[in-house]
């Protein structure tokens, strides 16, 4: 026989928990559509796009940051019959600045920007001295502003310039500063038209290993070459070379022929080895200065051509490619034949052509195929001067769109240059006084080709640091975001996005909140339908602007741009509550839950104070704040059975309403306990539930406080039972059994009917917990019943539970039996009959 108790650990003092409502966690993004990524490219109309706008909102991170929370009741709108109005917007001083690109001010001058006052709910325009050259700039299409100092950037990024038949776009800026609106060129100028003058060199291989045959075919490919540019702007000279160097002509004898084509009828093959380095370098030298016709402003390009590598040359390609590049000569190098397939001839080429090698170096099998790449390379010298084809891609900055999108950065404003670099896009960074800087991913890095990168641009906090974020929405048809410069900012930030895509193209905006721990929460705590503001609105959402107080409340307000309007949307105070439960006596004596003869039914367990801290943020200025909140009380939640209720409402519930201000408010209620409690062991529990809902503030609008979203709403407080365990709260039994056969000394099977064993169980010691008493006995009895006879000192009946079961071998079996009563006392005692047949 065996007997066993539960021993409880250490007396735990009474401790206050808290739960949160659990929410749903999704990544952070949205369904929405996303309008506005086609390309900035070259358009009859002014290229307005609208866009889906992103703007941080920057916060100290302190401990006491309330959440972002916007009012939707009552916005400010405001309209103008202004085409494009609402495309931008910026905080600028104490205004919303709006942009309206599409708008016609006269004869080829597109775009306004308006300043618009909350207080009066009217726009005015801003008169900026639009030059006469920035033709159809769609001034307003992008906007930047900045509080220390106070400025702001107004970009047209459409500029129409004319350089000879081809039409380029560029783009620039006004910055302003209030209250004067001196106005500020960036950059000071508008980007020249590129050259128009080119000298083009020859330089042909006429060595050994060419044939008769195939060298009077290259002959024809500089033929045909020749035939596609006009004089005077295109000029050409040739030189053969191989160990021995010839100049057929110059570009002066080009510039006084009278049939330039027949300068090629002269030329007869030199043979030899290939000294092609040597004679770059001679050309270099020779061909490309004055006195041989070579013009100071013309581009100067040298298109190589050759059919392996060079051989038996005592200079190398590192030492005339450098003085090449010195002279700003563009190289293109023609590889023909076989012998260009390894990955050292190719090298070779690499070597010989302008960087990026991509755009710079062809191969042909063969000098029959040097005729299908003529329109290739007419292609890639009209790209050098800017002019656009058909096929045409190799731009550099004459279609930039500068100003595409701009921000302000601590190191100085920052302008997208979409169309840069054939739309590989970038960005151009102007450093106070100092010459601007071009940000973009490396011209070698193809993959960025047409991704628009600086389609948009933002500052965001990630991992600590403040960084440049620019967009690049087609890269690979999926869109990419490049992080760059980083600044060290320790900062909080909630973060607004704009979807104005989202319900056919109605729009709406997102809220998420930043976190202490310097990331964003992936879940979104406020979307704003542009449907919720009026039933109007479209591409609400297309673009953002916040972190200013316009409204004067000390609160942030949020500037809104939709198709023809602009909103002002104000924060909403957001309040925060701090909850205590204090509960008095901290636990509830043995006198008041033991079952006690001649007692009360129902007894005082003592009473318990609630109090709530209202508090909100320190910077607004609607002085204090009211709500109704309603405190919801509930004893032992979760119990079928709750072992106490309040005297108020002699139930488990209480519900109190108050109007409350910021400041800390406390309630008071008396418990009640029943008598005979069944559990005396788990504590029982008081928990607080609360529902805020802010009064209006009429001086300001009607404005309405809100609980922050991410309150704690739920407080818990336990009450625990007090236990007999001694001054060290551990308990620790004395336990013992004895047991009898009565009237029976040998038990003979097959004779006796039944054997019936007198148990008597008794606890010298401190409580005991979880007492269980098991019998072991041989398979020829089982167990049938048990009878509890007496008991004493118990303060209730005990009770005894019992099953049986294998005790783990072949010979023995155990019955166990509990007593249901969960605390077996001190000096208590119990004495049951077990019967087995």
């Amino acid at each position: 026989m065996h007997l066993s108790s539960q021993l409880p650990s250490r007396l735990r003092s009474r401790a206050i928990s808290s739960r949160k409502p659990s929410w749903k966690s999704t990544p952070f993004q949205h369904s929405g559509s996303r309008i506005g990524l086609g390309a900035p490219k070259p358009m009859s109309d002014t290229p307005v796009m609208p866009k889906t706008g992103i703007f941080l909102f920057l916060l100290m991170a302190l401990p006491s940051s309330l959440c972002f929370n916007l009012e939707t009741d009552k916005p400010t709108t405001f309209s103008m019959d202004s085409a494009g109005f609402g495309h931008s917007v910026v905080q600028y001083a104490n205004w919303v600045v709006v942009g309206a690109p599409q708008e016609i001010k006269a004869a080829n001058q597109t775009g306004g920007i308006y300043q618009c006052d909350y207080s009066t709910g009217t726009c005015n325009a801003i008169h900026l001295q639009v030059p006469p050259e920035a033709v159809n700039m769609s001034l307003g299409l992008s906007m930047a502003a900045t509080t220390n100092p106070t400025q702001l950037l107004a970009c047209g990024p459409t500029v129409h310039r004319a350089c000879r038949e081809n039409m380029h776009l560029t783009g620039f800026c006004f910055l302003l500063a209030s209250p004067s609106w001196h106005a500020q060129r960036i950059p000071a100028a508008l980007q020249e038209c590129p050259k128009q003058e080119q000298d083009i060199a020859f330089l042909i291989d006429g060595s050994g290993s060419i044939s008769f045959r195939d060298f009077a075919k290259m002959l024809n490919f500089v033929r045909a070459v020749m035939s596609h540019f006009q004089r005077p702007s295109s000029q050409f000279s040739l030189m053969q070379f191989s160990n021995k160097f010839v100049v057929h002509f110059t570009f002066k004898d080009f510039a006084i022929s009278s049939d330039p084509l027949s300068l090629l009828n002269s030329v007869t093959q030199l043979k030899g080895y290939t000294y092609t380095a040597t004679a770059i370098g001679m050309v270099t030298d020779q061909l490309f200065s004055a006195s041989k016709g070579s013009r100071k402003d013309a581009s100067k390009i040298l298109i190589v051509i050759t059919d392996g590598q060079k051989t038996g040359d005592y200079q190398d390609y590192k030492d005339v490619i450098p003085r090449a590049e010195a002279a700003g000569i563009i190289r293109y190098a023609i590889g023909v034949g076989s012998a260009f397939q390894t990955e050292h001839s190719l090298q070779e080429l690499q070597d010989i052509a302008s960087k990026p090698s991509s755009e710079h170096i062809f191969k042909v099998d063969n000098f029959d195929a040097l005729r299908d790449i003529q329109n290739k390379l007419k292609e890639k010298i009209f790209a050098i001067e800017g002019t656009q084809t058909a096929s045409s891609s190799s731009f550099e900055l004459e279609m930039a769109q500068e100003g595409f999108s701009a921000v302000f950065t601590p190191d100085g404003p920052v302008l997208g240059a979409v169309g840069s670099f054939s739309w590989s896009g970038g960005a151009f960074l102007y450093p106070p006084k100092m010459s601007p800087t071009f940000i973009n991913m490396s011209q070698e890095n193809v993959d960025m080709r047409d991704s628009y990168l600086g389609y948009s641009t933002e500052l965001a906090l990630w991992k600590g640091l403040q960084n440049l974020v620019l967009g690049a929405p087609r890269h690979q048809h999926t869109g990419k975001v490049v992080l760059f410069t980083q600044v060290s900012r320790q900062w909080l930030m909630d973060v607004a996005i704009g979807a104005p895509g989202e319900q056919e193209n109605r729009g709406a905006i997102y809220l998420f909140h930043g976190t202490s721990g310097l990331s964003i929460n992936p879940s979104y705590s406020q979307r704003i339908a542009g449907t919720q503001l009026s039933p109007r609105l479209q591409y609400f959402g297309q673009s953002l602007s916040g972190g200013q107080d316009l409204t004067q409340d000390g609160l942030a307000d949020l500037a809104v741009g939709a198709r023809g309007h602009a909103l002002l949307l104000r924060t909403r105070p957001v309040l925060r509550v701090r909850a205590s439960i204090r509960i008095f006596p901290a636990e509830i004596a043995r006198s008041v839950f033991e079952c006690q003869q001649h007692v009360a039914s129902v007894q005082a367990l003592g009473s318990a104070t609630v109090c709530l801290h209202i508090h909100g943020s320190p910077r607004n200025r609607l002085g204090d704040l009211q709500s109704s909140v309603t405190f919801d009380l509930t004893l032992d939640p979760g119990r079928l059975s709750p072992r106490a209720i309040f005297e108020e409402t002699n139930t488990w519930n209480l519900t109190r309403v108050r109007v409350l201000g910021l400041t800390e408010h406390c309630e008071a209620v008396r418990l009640l306990l029943p008598a005979c409690v069944e559990d005396s062991v788990t504590p029982i529990i008081l928990r607080l539930n609360f529902s805020l809902v802010g009064k209006h503030v009429s001086s300001f609008g009607n404005l309405q406080p809100m609980l922050d979203v991410d309150a704690q709403r739920y407080f818990t407080a336990s009450l625990p039972f007090e236990k007999n365990c001694g001054t060290n709260h551990v308990c620790e039994d004395d336990l013992s059994i004895s047991f009898g056969v009565s009237g029976l000394k040998t038990l003979v099977v097959g004779s006796n009917l039944e054997l019936s064993l007198e148990v008597t169980v008794r606890n010298d010691g401190e409580d005991s917990y979880g007492t269980r008493v098991t019998f072991f006995y041989p398979p020829g009895l089982s167990y049938r019943r048990v009878a509890v006879g007496q008991n004493q000192l118990q303060s209730r009946a005990l009770r005894l539970t019992c099953d049986s079961a294998p005790a783990g071998s072949q010979d023995t079996i155990s019955t166990h039996c509990s007593i249901t009563h969960l605390i077996f006392r001190e000096g208590a005692q119990v004495s049951f009959a077990s019967s087995h047949p």
